[in-house]
């Protein structure tokens, strides 16, 4: 039985190149996120899509081994903030709340969520100040 092979036009050959990078550059965006939280004292783990699927976190945050955040990660010249808060909301497991971190190419990175996580980390903080 003979096997053809699909020969691919240089076209196509420049978009799977460019579709390589643009997950290298993601997971490499993920490991430099879970790095950062590791350096702060925060247990932290990526996700690996590969062995769960659609609806596992990019990082998962832990505190004394629970899951408390389910993040999204996303980099690039223009990511979006919205879709990646979005994704992390519908695919955040019960009991972990929703996070998307978004970083713009030699630009700044932001942490998006929802407002009750929001005051829940405030409130933690206040707590935590008080003798």
């Amino acid at each position: 039985m003979k096997i053809y092979h699909h020969e691919q036009s240089p076209e196509e050959k420049a978009a799977s190149k460019r579709g390589k990078r643009s997950r290298r550059k993601g997971h490499d965006f993920e490991r430099l996120i879970v790095r950062m939280l590791h350096d702060e004292g925060i247990e932290a783990e990526r996700g690996l899509q590969s062995k769960g699927g659609r609806g596992r976190a990019d990082v998962t945050i832990h505190r004394d081994g629970a899951p408390v955040y389910h993040v999204e990660c996303k980099s690039g010249a223009r990511p979006n903030v919205l879709q990646a808060w979005r994704q992390a909301r519908e695919d955040a497991a019960f009991g972990a709340d929703p996070l998307a971190v978004t970083h713009w190419d030699r630009g700044e990175t932001l942490v998006t969520m929802d407002w009750d996580v929001f005051v829940s980390l405030l409130q933690d903080a206040w707590r935590e100040d008080e003798p």
